[in-house]
């Protein structure tokens, strides 16, 4: 695993040079739980299409990814906001971070608005590239807030049952938490709707 910590200090140069320009990003979500995540990728699948990730997981030995997907249940919504396991997503491994950009204290949810002669999601990406990360901007499933440490997915550095083992490791104990409480501590973070109309959740 990569050094969270200097990844978040990378994230925090990059908002403090944006917003020395009169410009206003915020870091929303860095760390995503993988109980989150898999609340994320439940929204908008069928039963039948839960029930095929969960037995495919559990196929490869993943026993641990597929119970974060079973146990948060069913949500709403109909529109598929990510197509990323819990695990798979480089929130779950603090190597992400998910960046806003307010104008007026209101999040601008147009990937490609220019305001005051500033295209500012394209900037954010470009600020990131510099500082060696990747950015979602220019992707072909545009993820406009979405700057990573690694160049490619979680998939390209672990193997499956690599990636079940970390998880459990790290977060096991939230998971038995949950089971026994039912309480969805996370979703006050949960800011999935208003980024409908923005992007695709990594």
């Amino acid at each position: 695993m990569e050094n969270p910590k200097e990844f978040k200090k990378q994230i925090e140069k990059i908002i403090s040079e944006l917003n020395t320009q009169g410009l206003d990003f915020r870091l929303i979500e860095l760390e995503r739980h993988p109980l989150k995540q898999a609340k994320y990728y439940r929204k908008g699948r069928s039963t039948v299409e839960i029930a095929n990730a969960i037995n495919s997981l559990k196929a490869k030995g993943c026993n641990f990814l597929a119970q974060c997907i079973e146990s948060v249940g069913p949500q709403t919504g109909n529109k598929k906001i990510t197509w990323v396991y819990p695990g798979f997503s480089w929130h779950q491994w603090e190597e992400a971070a998910d960046i806003w950009w307010f104008h007026n204290d209101k999040f601008v949810t147009d990937a490609e608005a220019i305001i005051g002669g500033i295209k500012g999601y394209e900037l954010l990406a470009k600020t990131g590239i510099k500082y060696n990360l990747t950015s979602g901007y220019y992707w072909k499933t545009q993820d406009a807030v979405h700057l990573q440490n690694r160049k490619h997915g979680v998939k390209s550095y672990f193997e499956d049952q690599e990636v079940d083992f970390y998880m459990e490791q790290k977060y096991s104990n939230d998971l038995n938490n949950y089971l026994n409480n039912k309480k969805d501590w996370w979703t006050e973070l949960d800011h999935s709707e208003e980024l409908l109309n923005l992007n695709c959740i990594h």
